[in-house]
């Protein structure tokens, strides 16, 4: 089974991230492919994920023929993960924190769903990343709904730029889509602002995107360049590449006991 390469990583890193038979859950799992793969690969994998309207349903649907729904995959309603205090050992999100209004709600809900010293293994964009959903660059540096946010979407559209054009209709006709969908539909935040969630619900949280970097080296065969991820400058040098051009890839702890400390 073909699985995209971000939940390889996630994969890869859970033999080093919870213990054998520890309990894993993708906080956002979507259509359940990572929960899938997980099982499939003897990991006591589960999932969660609100169905909004729209790709719900149809979401929803899948997840019921896979015969993943309500058994492995359980619905997230007002906000709560529909688990157990100290249930999981890890859990891992993909892309889902800039799809919330607040990100201090399911930081507080994932904390409260794992057990002292479990762990959170996140990708997520942020404000400083160069791309943004449209498939342009800089649209979310923009305020919602300014004409500097229009002309920036319409500048890289008219040159060719830009995700889901079949059956947007005119350049014009993409850039209002975009400009509607990027204000409903994304909350980018700054660095600053997601360290202060973080620091509220767990006790260390560390950037690893030399870790994720170097992994996707890998794969594509670029072992010595891979390399580079355990020297200083190379670190520095992975880090600054992922997170101008994807995301953060961030691991948090949760706290043995009541104290809270942060590592950057």
């Amino acid at each position: 089974m073909s699985i995209p390469s971000n939940y390889e990583f996630f994969l890869t890193k859970v033999p080093e991230l919870s213990p054998a038979g520890g309990r894993i859950l993708d906080y956002g799992c979507g259509k359940g492919t990572l929960v899938e793969e997980g099982i499939r690969r003897k990991i006591d994998f589960w999932g969660c994920e609100l169905f909004g309207s729209g790709s719900g349903t149809a979401i929803r649907q899948e997840l019921r023929q896979k015969g993943l729904l309500d058994e492995r995959v359980r619905e997230i309603s007002e906000g709560t993960i529909p688990f157990p205090d100290s249930f999981f050992d890890l859990v891992v999100s993909n892309q889902v924190f800039e799809h919330v209004p607040s990100l201090s709600a399911p930081l507080e809900e994932i904390a409260r769903t794992l057990k002292p010293s479990g762990k959170l293994l996140c990708v997520f964009p942020t404000m400083e990343c160069y791309r943004d959903h449209a498939g342009t660059l800089f649209a979310h540096k923009f305020a919602p709904y300014s004409k500097a946010q229009y002309y920036n979407l319409l500048f890289f559209r008219l040159l060719g730029f830009g995700r889901l054009k079949k059956g947007r209709g005119t350049p014009r006709e993409w850039t209002n889509f975009f400009v509607n969908w990027l204000a409903q539909n994304t909350w980018y935040r700054s660095h600053n602002e997601i360290h202060e969630a973080f620091n509220k619900y767990f006790v260390t949280y560390q950037h690893v995107e030399e870790e994720y970097l170097s992994f996707r080296l890998k794969e594509k065969g670029w072992n010595l360049a891979a390399n580079l991820a355990h020297i200083p400058f190379g670190k520095l040098f992975f880090r600054w590449v992922v997170t101008r051009w994807g995301g953060v890839v961030l691991l948090a702890e949760k706290s043995s006991g009541n104290e809270i400390t942060v590592a950057i």
